[in-house]
C-alpha cells in the first residue's frame, strides 16, 4: 500500500465508453486490413497530461473514428495488469 504501480492494458482490451474513461484524441489510424490500431493521446491539457503515455487501441471492426476525433476509452477490468516499481508483475488474487 502506498507503493507506485504501473497499469498495463493490451491494445485489444480497451472498450469505448460514452463519457466515461480516459478522454483521448485519435492521433493516427493504422489500417491493418481487417482491423486497425488507433493511436491516441490524452485530450486534456491539465496536470499530468504532458506525462501521460499514449494509448494504442486495437479495433477489429471498421474504425468509426477519424484522426483528430475525441473518444472515451476504459480498460476491460478483467484484463488490467499491475506492475510494481521494478517492473515485476503483481499476481491477481
Amino acid at each position: 500500500v502506498g507503493a507506485p504501480l504501473t497499469i498495463g492494458v493490451r491494445p485489444e482490451h480497451w472498450r469505448a465508453g460514452n463519457d466515461q474513461g480516459l478522454k483521448l484524441r485519435a492521433d493516427f489510424i493504422e489500417r491493418l486490413g481487417s482491423s486497425v490500431n488507433i493511436h491516441l493521446e490524452r485530450a486534456s491539457t491539465g496536470a499530468g497530461a504532458a506525462t501521460a503515455p499514449a494509448v494504442i487501441w486495437h479495433h477489429v471492426e471498421p474504425a468509426r473514428v477519424s484522426e483528430g476525433e475525441l473518444v472515451h476509452l476504459a480498460p476491460d477490468p478483467a484484463h488490467i495488469h499491475l506492475f510494481d516499481a521494478g517492473g515485476q508483475s503483481i499476481a491477481r488474487r
